[in-house]
């Protein structure tokens, strides 16, 4: 070769060198097994042509056997409660647990008692009427029969607020849940309406706007939280009841042989085919009780001491019945067939198979498995013979549990391993079957690849025979599962000495718990699991600060959720801003050291008058005994004499080593949550200190609660009150002018005598 042959040659091999990075690894065994999940997350892959009777749960992404064709409950079913999902239009749960129902055949509000199990009558209705309080007659085919209780109006609960649809008066009743005073009367401007606005069911989204289905106009009205009309949705037809989901959804019930309406305006999905509950679990919160196909309230879970069935209907009336139950029936065989699942790896020694679902009793599920070293069609495949599957193990009732959230990293419930011959694809196949009222579910298969045995670590001789080495590999994977496990944990080690990774639980797999024991900290177990992560990762930075009042002020920012902001303002980079930056957000002042509090005057800086005093009796209010020269406060058998201190030095006595703490009511209501605040103050707080703990609610009350900075907070206005409708209280505004009865016009800056008027 001549030299400019030798010079392409390495320009060759350094431009071969250069995109090396680009080019495809060659195909090669890895040290340890590669495992292929199939789940509802990355996919099931399964042959829709070779797989029968099979469906993906769309609560969970589970397999299952697929429901027989009108089996189990529906959306549209009778009673407007959307199949048991939510409650029917005239029940509404509190957010305390407690169940309302309007009587509409006496027009009364019921409020279920626990303790004796049956509904009690609430003073907040005035029977039937036009005046306030009162409901209108009861619209065409109600009446007292609960086989149609998709007549009856609905009430709804929301924001402290109880909603009450009165159609026979053409408004909306809104009372306080708290005392039941009426707050006014909610209506959509007349100019928008064709005919007479009937509300007839509510229903409400985690944005607070309120929607109401006007049947008579056929839309549904929106309303925001303060109860001004926003808009209609119109073409919708006579709606019956209304329900709301998680993701803000809309479903309108129209009659139980209507199919039900879902309106989303993002993305508009269609509404099952079937109508299937099952279809729509997913998006709805589990409701506290049971509401039968029939439209019964089963309240068994509700009761303190319930011996049997407690059932009632929709006027609050015990009931004597049986409830009916729609269970869904399956079909008794179903097979499921997964696409190839290609190794990249040529006479691949498939090696195991991990199965994580629920086989109850009554059901079981078969597993076979076929290999191949070339892609076989769907028609190749269907016309295999039964020997050509192999493995054929089954999975028994009891031997599969729901997967959990921890199941994910944990050990899996069922595994086998595969005893199809080497190949690069693979096709697993699961013949499912029960006896019709059941169904196994798979939540996840995991599938390892290749096989790696510890044969490797012994004499050659035990892999010379096929048939030895097969039985050798089979017997030595008992171990080797549990050593890979053991190893699996070591490679991960990190991940338990960090706090916002170390696995969290009960027990011996609370790591979490046991890293902060290292520190000496104790985590708080009512709070959130991601602030206890924070608060631990934090907790090394305060320990220098302990026994300060900035290590309390920290603490406390940790403990309650306030050390950084909720929200940031971005600030557009690409053009100059001519507006002030905002202040940088600090969090609430949340000590207050009682010296601050003194007042003293000073020479050449105070003056002194009749009022004037330098200290003196009432810093502390001592009982004194009435004499020539002072004022006695004392009472026989009232008043304690003690000799501890003095009067004249009572000023520093008292504003000295104390302090309050001032934290949101909401941390107060709770006794755990209280009870681990005290316990964090008296852990951080400096020696020989007392606190006060005072929690601060939405308020500014002189006198009771108003310090500017600390216990002070600036709340919305309450909702207005009419005159002769409601009693006026603490924090009463006279509100806007409302339809009917006596009225009190108050303009922008009402005052009483100068600005308002009684008409």
């Amino acid at each position: 070769m001549n030299k400019r042959g030798a010079q392409a040659v390495v320009k060759a091999n350094a431009a071969r060198a250069s995109h090396a990075e680009w080019l495809v690894a060659p195909a090669r065994p890895p040290h340890d097994p590669l495992r292929l999940p199939l789940d509802n997350r990355v996919g099931w892959r399964l042959r829709a042509t070779l797989s029968e009777h099979i469906e993906i749960a769309p609560h969970d992404g589970a397999l299952s056997i697929a429901a027989e064709p009108g089996s189990g409950r529906r959306l549209n079913e009778a009673g407007g409660s959307f199949g048991g999902l939510v409650s029917p239009p005239s029940v509404a749960p509190a957010p305390d647990g407690s169940v309302f129902v309007l009587d509409w055949a006496r027009a009364r509000l019921l409020r279920f008692d626990a303790c004796t199990c049956r509904f009690e009558a609430v003073p907040c209705l005035g029977g039937f009427g036009d005046g306030p309080r009162q409901l209108g007659a009861l619209v065409a085919g109600a009446g007292e029969d609960a086989t149609t209780p998709q007549a009856f109006p609905g009430i709804g609960i929301c924001g402290g607020n109880l909603f009450i649809c009165d159609p026979g008066n053409h408004r909306l009743q809104v009372f306080s849940l708290h005392g039941f005073v009426l707050r006014g009367f909610w209506n959509p401007p007349s100019a928008e309406l064709d005919q007479p606005w009937q509300p007839q069911a509510v229903a409400f989204d985690a944005r607070g706007y309120v929607f109401v289905a006007d049947p008579a106009n056929g839309c549904i009205h929106r309303f925001n939280a303060g109860g001004r009309w926003l808009d209609c949705i119109d073409g919708v037809g006579a709606v019956r009841a209304l329900a709301t989901d998680c993701a803000g959804r809309l479903y309108l019930y129209s009659g139980p042989n209507v199919p039900v309406q879902i309106l989303d305006p993002a993305a508009p999905p269609p509404a099952p085919a079937d109508g299937r509950v099952a279809h729509v679990l997913d998006r709805f919160d589990r409701l506290a009780f049971i509401v039968t196909p029939e439209g019964y309230l089963d309240l068994s879970a509700l009761c303190v001491d319930a011996t049997g069935q407690a059932l009632f209907d929709l006027h609050g009336r015990p009931v004597k019945q049986t409830p009916q139950v729609l269970a869904p029936s399956y079909a008794q065989h179903a097979v499921s067939v997964s696409a190839p699942l290609d190794s990249r790896l040529y006479q691949c020694r498939w090696d195991r198979i991990s199965i994580q679902g629920h086989v109850p009793e009554g059901a079981r599920i078969r597993v076979y498995t076929y290999t191949a070293e070339t892609e076989l069609s769907d028609a190749q495949i269907q016309n295999l013979d039964a020997d050509a599957w192999a493995t054929a193990q089954t999975i028994l009732p009891g031997k599969l549990r729901p997967m959990d959230a921890d199941a994910a990293t944990g050990a899996p419930d069922w595994d086998c391993l595969i005893r199809s011959a080497p190949g690069r694809y693979l096709w697993l196949r699961l013949e499912w079957s029960g006896d019709g009222t059941v169904t196994p579910r798979v939540q996840r298969v995991l599938i390892d690849f290749p096989r790696i045995s510890l044969r490797r670590y012994l004499p050659a001789v035990f892999g010379v025979e096929p048939v030895s080495a097969d039985f050798t590999d089979r017997f030595l994977a008992l171990f080797d599962h549990g050593l890979r496990s053991v190893e699996s944990r070591l490679d991960s080690l990190a991940e338990f000495f960090d706090p916002l990774s170390a696995p969290a639980g009960r027990g011996r797999d609370d790591f979490l718990g046991w890293l902060a024991s290292w520190i000496g900290v104790t985590l708080d177990r009512q709070l959130p699991l991601e602030r206890q992560r924070h608060i631990l990762k934090q907790a090394g930075s305060l320990f220098a600060l302990r026994g300060t009042l900035c290590g309390v002020r920290k603490s406390l920012e940790l403990y309650l959720g306030l050390e950084r902001a909720a929200c940031a303002r971005n600030r557009a980079e690409c053009a100059p801003c001519t507006l002030p930056a905002p202040p940088p957000w600090q969090p609430p002042r949340l000590l207050l050291e009682h010296f601050k509090l003194r007042r003293w005057l000073f020479l050449g800086a105070g003056r002194l008058g009749d009022q004037s005093r330098l200290w003196g009796h009432r810093i502390v209010n001592r009982s004194r005994l009435g004499g020539p020269q002072t004022d006695g406060n004392a009472r026989l058998g009232v008043s304690q004499l003690k000799t501890a201190q003095d009067p004249f030095r009572d000023p520093f006595h008292v504003y000295a080593h104390r302090f309050s703490v001032f934290v949101p009511a909401c941390f107060g209501r709770s006794p755990r949550r209280r009870k681990g605040l005290e316990r964090l103050i008296e852990l951080e707080k400096p020696a020989h200190t007392a606190h006060q703990l005072i929690f601060v609610e939405p308020r500014f009350r002189i006198g009771v609660q108003s310090m500017i900075g600390y216990d002070a907070v600036v709340g919305c206005y309450p909702e207005g009150v009419v005159l002769n409708q409601a009693g006026l209280g603490k924090a009463s505004v006279l509100g806007a002018r409302v339809t009917g009865g006596p009225q009190l016009r108050v303009g922008q800056n009402a005052r009483i005598g100068t600005t308002s008027r009684l008409s």
